[in-house]
């Protein structure tokens, strides 16, 4: 697999394989084995192991998130899905009040 290209042209499978491969050149870096990343975690060996590996294609996004804090990497989830700018018009109509729900009509 390309490791140049993006993750966001790869298959689903080939971007959880790429990221479980980046896992653990981080954890690694980090001097971290894979009993205390699965300590920290709360996340099974098991489990990363096969991420690492490329055998799970269907890691958890909790477990993921919890693998990223244990090597101190959770900063860039908020870069997954960056907040929503808020436009000068649409900060006007949230001054006003809002529904809690939205219906539409049959």
């Amino acid at each position: 697999m390309n490791n140049d290209e993006s993750l966001a042209k790869k298959s689903t499978t080939e971007a959880i394989w790429t990221l479980g491969e980046r896992f653990r050149t981080y954890r690694i870096a980090c001097q971290m084995t894979q009993k205390e990343v699965s300590e920290i975690s709360g996340v099974s060996l098991l489990t990363i192991r096969r991420f690492e590996l490329g055998i799970t294609y269907n890691i958890t996004l909790s477990n993921l998130i919890a693998l990223l804090k244990s090597i101190d990497m959770a900063d860039g989830l908020d870069e997954l899905l960056p907040p929503m700018p808020i436009s000068p018009y649409a900060l006007s109509k949230l001054q006003q009040k809002q529904p809690k729900r939205v219906r539409h009509g049959k």
